[in-house]
């Protein structure tokens, strides 16, 4: 089976249905008549939008015009060594307006929905891909027009990519003696042609474990202890799909003390965060119950764990070049970046690190652009 380039030039969803008939048809029918087609094919084909130096790793639409009840389908080819991106969705300029985006991944998972873009609020939604999340291959982005508008909407629509390598790619690494301010260094080079204008802070968050885990039973339970200094704890859980794959549902709850159910929740594919805000302190059980499809068997199955405890008191992280903390990041030139926390660590709990992240954000959106993660390992040496 051979494609027409030619019609497949536009970035977009092609659909077509490929008829397979009998090579010498049947009685006095027509070779193609209904009665002789052997099977059906349906082809799906995605030209999708491209993102490099021509283009400036971006992308802008404007003055987009979409009835209510309609879908506009955008499909991004994430650029080599990028590390983010930022959407931007607005009304257009004295035009009537009321659509809102959701974004999917490659696997086509539901990555980020914004609120509605909307002329009378005249608001601008953003949405990013944070350094973590991207993922080469194609991703979806949805403007949804409401079929209950009763107008049609105009909207402008931005997409950047940006590419930044750094070095090391977790910063594991402080500095600091007996009553001195923690500090430290990293490079960055922009990978990509256009400049980073903007500002560059983080925050130390808290503490963070990563386990993985193996179980040969239909129930698992993990006790943990919460303290009056924690905002938040988030279990991140993800499952290989040779273990998703041998269950027809899975429960992730957490119960307090009591054995109360404060969060019910489930695994609809092989990942799910869940996360307690504002727990009071005591102690908490995640508990995971699995339902076999051949319970008889009971097969061994595995899933990695990281649990985060967001303390009340965070660290701030503050970064500069040459002593400012506004500067610009020219494109394949390497940087030393210096940073330092604004007051000294505290201990974590045995075989916890400290954890966090240094934002990039663009000095004109304010959007984070790019991300670097933070994990310090203390101990007694």
């Amino acid at each position: 089976m051979a494609y027409d380039k030619t019609k497949l030039t536009k970035p977009g969803l092609y659909v077509a249905k490929v008829l397979a008939y009998r090579k010498t048809g049947k009685g006095l029918l027509p070779r193609k008549a209904p009665s002789n087609i052997e099977f059906e094919l349906w082809n799906t084909i995605i030209i999708p939008y491209r993102f490099d130096a021509a283009n400036r790793y971006q992308q802008r639409f404007s003055n987009v015009k979409i009835a209510p009840g309609v879908v506009d389908r955008y499909f991004l080819l994430v650029p080599p060594g990028a590390s983010g991106a930022e959407i931007i969705l607005k009304p257009s300029s004295n035009k009537w307006c009321h659509v809102r985006p959701t974004l999917f991944d490659p696997a086509g998972h539901t990555y980020a929905t914004g609120f509605y873009a909307d002329s009378k609020r005249e608001n601008i939604i953003n949405l990013t891909i944070k350094s973590k999340d991207i993922s080469p291959g194609i991703w979806e982005l949805d403007i949804i027009s409401d079929f209950r508008n009763e107008m049609t909407s105009f909207y402008d629509l931005r997409i950047r990519f940006s590419g930044f390598s750094v070095e090391p790619k977790t910063i594991e690494t402080i500095n600091f003696n007996l009553g001195e301010v923690p500090e430290g260094e990293f490079f960055i080079t922009n990978l990509f042609s256009e400049p980073f204008i903007g500002t560059v802070r983080g925050t130390v968050c808290g503490y963070q474990k990563h386990t993985h885990k193996q179980v040969r039973s239909d129930i698992w339970t993990y006790s943990f202890k919460v303290g009056k200094e924690i905002e938040k704890v988030v279990f991140d859980i993800h499952m290989p799909a040779e273990s998703f794959n041998l269950f027809t549902d899975i429960a992730t709850n957490i119960l307090d003390a009591t054995e109360t159910v404060v969060i019910n929740d489930g695994l609809t594919y092989g990942k799910k965060t869940l996360t307690l805000w504002n727990p009071e302190p005591g102690r908490y059980t995640l508990k995971i119950i699995a339902a076999y499809t051949n319970y008889e068997l009971k097969e061994k199955w595995k899933f990695d764990l990281t649990e985060s405890y967001y303390l009340k008191d965070k660290i701030s992280i503050s970064v500069t070049k040459n002593g400012s903390s506004s500067f610009t990041l020219y494109p394949a030139t390497k940087t030393k970046l210096n940073y330092t926390l604004s007051k000294s660590l505290t201990m974590p709990p045995a075989g916890y690190v400290i954890f966090g992240q240094i934002d990039f954000r663009n000095r004109y959106t304010g959007n984070v652009v790019s991300s670097v993660p933070v994990q310090f390992k203390l101990g007694l040496k």
